[in-house]
């Protein structure tokens, strides 16, 4: 709860920011590029995190489990970005041209309809 009022504050302060004509810090390139991988990120982290676990077993909670989220979270992100990049991107250049093809089908047909004179 506390941590989606902060990120609803944050969001609020930058948009107001940016209304003002400032440049909010979360449209950075890196912050964007994190943005983009979020949904690839979503799908492959827990997968990560079970197969570390399936190879090292659980591990009691400690502050020296550290060592071990750093990686997995470099190794989740660096997944991430090649998920985005090598699937997500060339599915949705993919479905963006059959829909743009689509759509200028229905649009020439209805062209073609209303251009014909009825009898």
């Amino acid at each position: 709860m506390v941590i989606g009022i902060l990120c609803t504050a944050v969001i609020i302060s930058a948009v107001s920011h940016e209304r003002r004509g400032g440049r909010s810090t979360l449209v950075t390139r890196p912050l964007v590029r994190l943005g983009e991988w979020s949904y690839a990120f979503y799908l492959l982290h827990a997968t990560l995190i079970y197969a570390v676990r399936a190879v090292v077993g659980k591990l009691d909670p400690s502050w020296g489990n550290l060592l071990w989220h750093v990686p997995i979270l470099l190794t989740s992100l660096l997944a991430a970005a090649a998920g985005h990049h090598l699937v997500e991107k060339p599915v949705e250049r993919r479905l963006r041209s059959a829909w743009d093809r689509r759509r200028a089908a229905r649009a020439s047909t209805e062209v073609t309809a209303t251009a014909t004179p009825t009898a």
